[in-house]
């Protein structure tokens, strides 16, 4: 674009000044900050004699997804919400089986979060027992 500015300093600020608020405002309208996914909903776990069933609902915009991550904490391996026990690499897999640990009873939580490129959502919590 080219602009034709007065000689006049006192002229020609009042005109870059306003090209200056057009210019930002058309750059802020392309420029996004990034955010995380929104988190998977309803995270239940049931106990089938030798697997944990973990079932979700995806978020409520997909836009992006990736796929689904699976914690879980238990008092064998311990290490709270931190310890990744598996990788849903589909966005349309709302479903998981994950084997019992060896010699295993009791509470066990599981935590599933969605993530998208570079991204991960909160973590949303289910408890099953065996």
């Amino acid at each position: 674009m080219f602009y034709q500015l007065p000689q006049d300093m006192s002229r020609a600020q009042p005109l870059l000044q306003r090209f200056m608020r057009e210019n930002l405002a058309v750059e802020t309208r392309t420029i996004s900050t990034r955010r995380r996914p929104q988190p998977p909903r309803g995270v239940s776990v049931v106990f089938d004699s030798t697997h944990f069933n973990v079932a979700w609902a995806p978020p409520a915009n997909l836009s992006g997804i990736l796929g689904y991550y699976i914690y879980r904490w238990d008092n064998v391996a311990g290490g709270g919400d931190n310890n990744r026990v598996f990788d849903v690499n589909s966005p349309n897999n709302l479903f998981a089986e994950l084997p019992v640990p060896s010699g295993y009873s009791g509470f066990i939580s599981f935590w599933v979060s969605c993530y998208t490129q570079g991204l991960e959502s909160i973590r949303v919590q289910g408890v099953g027992h065996t």
